[in-house]
Formats: structure tokens, sequence, C-alpha cells
């Protein structure tokens, strides 16, 4: 899987905690990559566009991002995390 590529999204927006985005089973390097480049789609170029404020996992159940955006807006940006695969 490139840098660029998105896991395929089984649902959701990632606009809020009730709506996170839902990628395809996957282990969990592959969805922090797509979690980064579906942010970098959206919202364009790390450190141009938009830089990261705060990155974390709730509960095992949410990976939220915390953006500032160049325009001075601070998102945040929802992901499910319940269909990871954890390897030993």
């Amino acid at each position: 899987m490139g840098s660029s590529d998105i896991l395929p999204i089984l649902s959701g927006d990632g606009d809020s905690e009730q709506t996170p985005i839902n990628f395809a089973p996957s282990a969990v390097g592959e969805r922090v990559s797509s979690e980064r480049a579906y942010i970098e789609q959206r919202f364009g170029i790390e450190g141009q566009d938009w830089t990261e404020q705060m990155h974390y996992t709730s509960m095992q159940l949410h990976s939220v991002w915390a953006l500032q955006l160049a325009k001075g807006d601070l998102v945040r940006v929802y992901f499910d995390t319940k269909g990871t695969i954890y390897e030993d």
C-alpha cells in the first residue's frame, strides 16, 4: 500500500464521534497511513494547508486527529478503529 493509498471506506464522514470513517479491516499501520492519506486528500498538504495538533486513540474505539487549518480553523477528524487487526 503506497503512502497516498486509502483503504476502502465502508461508512462515515469523519465529522463527529457519531459518524467516524470506518475503513475496511486492516492492520494498524495500514489504517494510520490511510487516515493520514484521507486527511491530506481532504485538507491538503501538511505543513502548508494544515498542521497536526494532536492524534490519539480513544478507548480503542476512535482515532481522532485534531488539525489546525491554515485559515485558522481547528477541526477534528474521527476514524473508527474497531476493524483494526492487532498483530502480536
